[in-house]
């Protein structure tokens, strides 16, 4: 079976299963847990998005979350998937990981955070990995969670985002930028 499909079907079976499946295939699996608030909506035209589950105000955090530090060697030698309150990802390399010159940040739940050029919210880390996610504008719920892909700098660290992806950005925000890179 492709690892797509074993993924798919991780959350039907037994634990032992999991481990051998996940020894055999050089995969590492992190867990994430949803805070109260934030939905995880998957559907086939838009993949999986973070939407609100009740209202958040301007500066309100929306959560706390820490970073996994990746080391650069494990990227090209091993598969992620993300077990999301009990939902198997299979993590993709160029959307789900920010590239800094010395490791790579898997964030967990909220790499599943849709972008906007007029984000809903902010980051701001605290400590080299962990960082806070507010409230930029009124979230209400059903909306979409956003962040803008063009700043995730990690300033504790100073760390920059690498820009090792690109594509045109289809927001539909009055200052859409168009083309980024991220």
């Amino acid at each position: 079976l492709p690892l797509q499909t074993k993924v798919d079907l991780l959350c039907m079976v037994e634990e032992e299963i999991k481990d051998k499946f996940l020894q055999e295939e050089n995969v590492v699996v992190y867990q994430s847990y949803l805070p109260q608030g934030i939905g995880l909506v998957t559907s086939s035209e838009d993949g999986s998005h973070l939407v609100a589950t009740r209202r958040f105000d301007i500066g309100q955090p929306l959560f706390i979350n820490s970073a996994q530090l990746i080391p650069m060697d494990d990227l090209t030698s091993k598969k992620f998937v993300l077990d999301v309150d009990g939902k198997y990802i299979l993590l993709d390399k160029e959307h789900h990981f920010i590239y800094r010159d010395e490791y790579a940040e898997m964030l967990g739940f909220d790499s599943f955070m849709d972008h906007s050029c007029s984000p809903s919210t902010e980051q701001e880390y605290i400590t080299k990995n962990e960082y806070v996610v507010r409230a930029k504008k009124v979230i209400l719920p059903g909306d979409k969670i956003t962040c803008d892909y063009g700043y995730l700098e990690n300033s504790v660290a100073k760390q920059k985002n690498l820009g090792t992806s690109s594509f045109v950005c289809k927001c539909g925000e009055s200052n859409c930028r168009g083309a980024l890179v991220c």
